[in-house]
């Protein structure tokens, strides 16, 4: 079951007892791969190592680790502003302020076909039937992959309702091994956090 399905299930699952995960925001379709520049860590920028993935985040932006996960190639990260139950109030999406990844320990062939990724005509598209939507490459210093923006969202609320809203969602594919990452950021992470990860993420491991 593709990355951004289990999100959209689990975000309307559990929304209601704890804010969950999800995406981001900005434009598409661009043919070449977009260079994503890497930035010095400032003082307002902590390090962050996890799941054989190297970035900066804010220092006010905690990272952890899911335990219990059905395979031993798979890892899982979430990215959350410290102050995330005060920020989301009752209304908004539960993946707000939110980064969520996923790393496996396959290639990019592997993972775009569990992610319903396909290529017609030169251009990418991920998603299936009314999900589908355009996507562009993207590449930094040893990895390349694809960004979508404005992908649809619907998930629960704290107020025993559902809003529909926009997030981010790319694939990081290394480029000296055989691991991809599925980075999810929802509404709040799709400015400064997800720009700071994008500009400074690596890959550390060479399974």
């Amino acid at each position: 079951m593709p990355f951004w399905y289990r999100c959209f299930v689990f975000v309307i699952a559990l929304g209601f007892h704890s804010p969950i995960e999800s995406l981001d925001v900005a434009p598409f379709g661009r043919s070449s791969p977009e260079t994503v520049p890497r930035k010095q860590t400032r003082h307002w920028e902590s390090s962050v190592s996890l799941c054989g993935l190297s970035f900066q985040a804010p220092s006010d932006w905690i990272a952890s680790r899911e335990e219990r996960l059905p395979s031993p190639t798979l890892c899982m990260v979430d990215l959350q502003a410290k102050n995330h139950d005060r920020l989301v109030g009752r209304d908004y999406p539960a993946h707000a302020w939110t980064i969520s990844i996923e790393v496996r320990q396959k290639s990019f062939e592997e993972v775009a076909e569990d992610e319903d990724i396909i290529r017609e005509g030169g251009r990418w598209f991920v998603g299936e039937g009314a999900f589908e939507q355009p996507a562009y490459e993207i590449k930094g210093s040893n990895w390349w992959g694809l960004r979508v923006d404005h992908f649809p969202v619907r998930s629960s609320t704290r107020a025993n309702g559902s809003v529909q809203s926009g997030a981010v969602w790319m694939i990081l594919s290394s480029t000296a091994s055989k691991q991809t990452a599925t980075v999810i950021g929802g509404p709040g992470a799709d400015d400064g956090p997800l720009a700071m990860l994008l500009s400074s993420v690596r890959f550390e491991t060479k399974p």
